[in-house]
């Protein structure tokens, strides 16, 4: 063996050989437990989109059944006629491609605003719809927007926060109030405030989520472009966009935005004039507070003495807006002297979309403030603003949910908690507070077209006030020639047929003079019925020396608790009060009668009243 020569060995393959390595499971940690309370309202990853969109038409659903009954009529009101019926006779008789366009920019001679969308939207009404209906155009506008609002604020909450929708709830019921009721009666606001800012934050959101998806940039620089053709207010949208794009510093998608916004500027202000002169007085800012605390009237307006509360209010939403967008700024900064983590520490898309939507809402407050704020606060309290201020509420509260969701803790459970009662309290109770404004609001129009059909004169403004009343009588009779609109039929369209009542014990009014040139009529225990249509409503019938009969509406009184508003077949209020003014009615003497329907009839029931005018 030992001699045996020694064998070469064999030379190994020019190759290496790969043993695939044994497989072990992934570890796994324990889930970190949470308190029964906080896991019922927290995260449930598995909750579908659908169940935010639910939740929010609980409120819609309300508002909706509420103002459909009370509020919303397909009469024109004020700016109705010239948005409308102006537009579309000028637009028509435009000859050229070129003057059509210059007619839909025009600005209006009532305000100062362009609003070349609306008009456009009243004229494909008109044209293929046959005639202008301003009721339905009430519905579409403002539902389209409430809905478009709600459910980009839905999707806002869900992607940011993972909240459960019990958590989600004071947002619809914060943003959705019955205080803005101004927006539905009169019609051609739906398509000026709640629009503008659909297409505002639509702008914003669209531009945020470009970020990870940049086929979104163009949606949102096309719903910045309907927002500027929406209203005046539509064009901070393009300071809101540059935002954005700073915040999540992209700077070279700048130069679009800047390309499509300097264009829009130079037509609107070209041969630009304002009817409103633009001053700050001792009353802006405190006009300011009052405009953005409005979201607290429904409770403040439950005592005299919880007034103070709105003024504070708003000082608490603007601050803690300003507390926010310094924090979000310094997680910028510090995100431009840090490479590494620099995504975490600026805001999420999320954050980016509600900080910059409260900034475009905060920068309208102070523009109305400027220009409308007088020596007293009557103009910061008007219907069709307060949505500013409900808008705002809400998305506070996303933007509080935002930065609780990465601590944790009991503050994320505590604070959904308390705000649940408040948000459902201030939906609730705005119906009640604002009941009878609601019904006073459109009853006056309604009424007074019947003067309308009988003498060809609404008798709405006094003589001195020759403008308004020459311009809306012959809007109408514009409306009527044209087959534009057919005018709705009411019960007061059987005045010249009504029965008189000499067997009834007669009404009794209170006279008083509450201004000069002014006589007021009061009653404090009459129960009026609610002028719906032409079969129930009531009012008052001015009927002069030689038996000419004049409506007059009646302003109700409130008397009525949340669940008598819903209950159908009540009546709705108790006792009224009227105002005539000088310069409305034909000069002489009247005798005043209480108009009702009774049973599909009209009655004269008369009262112990004597005008002369």
């Amino acid at each position: 063996m030992k001699n045996d020569p020694i064998k070469p060995r064999r030379p190994l393959p020019n190759r290496l050989a790969f043993v695939p390595a044994p497989a072990y499971p992934a570890p796994t940690y324990p889930a970190p437990s949470l308190p029964r309370t906080q896991r019922e309202l927290l995260p449930d990853v598995s909750t579908h989109y659908t169940a935010y969109f639910v939740l929010c038409l609980v409120p819609l659903a309300l508002l909706v059944a509420y103002l459909n009954r009370y509020g919303v009529s397909n009469i024109p009101q004020l700016d109705d006629y010239e948005v409308t019926i102006n537009f579309i006779q000028d637009f028509r008789a435009a000859p050229g491609f070129g003057d059509k366009l210059g007619v839909l920019w025009q600005s209006l001679f009532i305000t100062e605003h362009r609003m070349p969308l609306p008009k456009l939207i009243f004229w494909l009404s008109a044209e293929y719809g046959g005639e202008l209906n301003y009721e339905t155009l009430a519905w579409a506008g403002n539902l389209t927007a409430l809905t478009g609002i709600l459910a980009l604020l839905s999707v806002i909450f869900r992607k940011s926060t993972h909240g459960s929708p019990l958590a989600f709830l004071p947002v619809p019921f914060l943003a959705v109030s019955v205080q803005y009721y101004e927006l539905f009666t009169w019609p051609t606001c739906s398509f000026f405030y709640l629009f503008t800012t659909f297409f505002v934050i639509g702008a914003i959101a669209a531009t945020a989520w470009s970020e990870q998806r940049p086929g979104l940039f163009v949606l949102g620089l096309l719903s910045a472009f309907l927002a500027a053709a929406s209203y005046s207010n539509g064009l901070f949208v393009f300071p809101c966009l540059a935002m954005v794009l700073i915040l999540q510093k992209r700077f070279r998608n700048l130069a679009p935005v800047l390309l499509l916004a300097l264009p829009l500027f130079v037509l609107y202000f070209w041969n630009y004039t304002s009817t409103i002169s633009t001053r700050f007085h001792g009353n802006t800012i405190p006009s300011l507070l009052t405009l953005a605390g409005t979201y607290i009237m429904p409770i403040s307006q439950l005592r005299p003495w919880l007034s103070p509360l709105v003024p504070a209010a708003g000082l608490l939403l603007l601050t803690g807006i300003a507390a926010f967008a310094l924090n979000d700024l310094r997680g910028w900064v510090r995100s431009l002297q840090s490479r590494k983590n620099a995504r975490q520490l600026r805001p999420s898309p999320e954050q980016t979309i509600v900080l910059t939507a409260m900034a475009f809402l905060t920068i309208t407050l102070v523009a109305l403030a400027v220009k409308r704020s007088t020596d007293t606060m009557d103009a910061m309290l008007c219907s069709r603003y307060r949505y500013l201020s409900t808008l705002l509420a809400a998305l506070c509260y996303l933007r509080v949910m935002q930065a609780l969701q990465p601590k944790g803790g009991l503050a994320v459970w505590a604070f959904p908690a308390g705000m649940i009662p408040l948000s459902l309290a201030l939906f609730g109770f705005a119906f009640p507070v604002n009941h009878s404004s609601v019904m006073n609001a459109g009853e006056p129009f309604k009424v007074a077209s019947t003067n309308y059909l009988i003498h060809k004169d609404w008798c709405l403004y006094q003589r001195q006030e020759g403008f308004w009343r020459t311009f809306i009588n012959q809007a109408t009779a514009d409306l009527e020639a044209d087959r534009l609109w057919t005018r709705p039929e009411f019960f007061s369209d059987h005045v010249a047929e009504a029965l008189t009542d000499e067997v009834s014990q007669p009404v009794r009014l209170t006279l008083s003079h509450p201004e000069p040139g002014a006589v007021s009529l009061k009653n404090e225990d009459w129960q009026s019925a609610l002028l719906t249509d032409e079969e129930t409503g009531t009012c008052l019938v001015l009927q002069n020396e030689a038996g000419r009969n004049y409506t007059l509406a009646i302003q109700r009184q409130p008397s009525l608790g949340l669940r008598q508003i819903f209950k159908p077949n009540t009546w709705v209020s108790r006792g009224f009060v009227s105002l005539v003014r000088s310069g409305i009615y034909p000069a002489g003497r009247y005798r005043v009668f209480l108009y009702e329907m009774r049973n599909g009839m009209g009655i004269l029931v008369p009262t112990d009243a004597h005008l002369t005018l």
